[in-house]
């Protein structure tokens, strides 16, 4: 969810460095008034990825990441949605200056201690999300052919 994003100001997507699979990223920025979206499509293989024939562009390093790409601004952000391919990846996104990325659910934590044992539990409630058929809907090339692509 970026409704609230600042406009026209960048987001960087980064990750770590892997072992095994180097994982690469696909994202779909959407933006614009809601009657009139437009949609930016992102498509980055890891540094030293062994997939240099998928003509993803390559990653680099940046802000303290060993992979890391540009997002552009644009006017009216709605959301940003990021898929691994290859192998899962935890992805961060951080905004741009002085930028701030609207909250994407609310933390909730409890501690219990009973003698000298202390337990604590974190759970994040996140705001809602798009179902993995929003990719479908949105790159259908049939009107007939629901979900297809």
């Amino acid at each position: 969810n970026l409704q609230d994003y600042q406009n026209n100001a960048d987001a960087y997507v980064c990750w770590d460095a892997s072992t095994g699979e180097k994982p690469a990223l696909m994202a779909t920025f959407v933006y614009g008034d809601v009657s009139s979206l437009n949609t930016d499509v992102y498509a980055y293989n890891s540094v030293g990825s062994v997939h240099t024939d998928n003509g993803f562009s390559d990653a680099s390093a940046l802000l303290g990441y060993a992979n890391c790409f540009v997002i552009a601004g644009k006017p009216s952000p709605q959301l940003l949605r990021l898929r691994a391919v290859y192998a899962v990846v935890d992805a961060f996104v951080l905004p741009s200056g002085g930028a701030q990325l609207p909250s994407q659910g609310i933390l909730i934590e409890a501690t219990g201690i009973v003698s000298d044992t202390v337990k604590k539990v974190s759970v994040v409630r996140s705001k809602a999300h798009l179902p993995l058929q929003f990719d479908f809907a949105l790159f259908s090339k049939s009107q007939a052919t629901p979900l297809s692509n």
